[in-house]
């Protein structure tokens, strides 16, 4: 299994809705298990409860897109939010590409 960070947004002090969407590729269109989630560690899956928005999981092996869903996050102090990815596959690569964007909530 592969952790990366796609992509990552500094967002400041105050409340903010954070919503991410990733795109992955995989070469041999073998990839067995697809995470994509909003978290505040760099190349690390927050921890959600089971059935909350905030985290996709895919199962499938061709080139697919998850939406992470709206998280709300209160930051006290200018924080890098990540849009992190997981993907595990036996052989070959697996490229993955999304976006991530805040909303500030009053």
């Amino acid at each position: 299994t592969v952790v990366v960070d796609i992509t990552s947004i500094s967002l400041t002090a105050g409340n903010w809705l954070v919503f991410g969407v990733g795109y992955s590729n995989p070469s041999l269109g073998n990839a067995t298990a697809n995470q994509c989630s909003i978290s505040t560690t760099s190349a690390t899956h927050r921890t959600f409860a089971s059935g909350t928005l905030g985290n996709a999981i895919n199962d499938v092996a061709s080139t697919n897109a998850m939406q992470t869903g709206g998280v709300t996050l209160s930051l006290s102090a200018t924080t890098t939010v990540y849009l992190v990815f997981s993907s595990t596959f036996p052989s070959g690569t697996n490229a993955a590409h999304g976006s991530i964007i805040g909303i500030r909530l009053p």
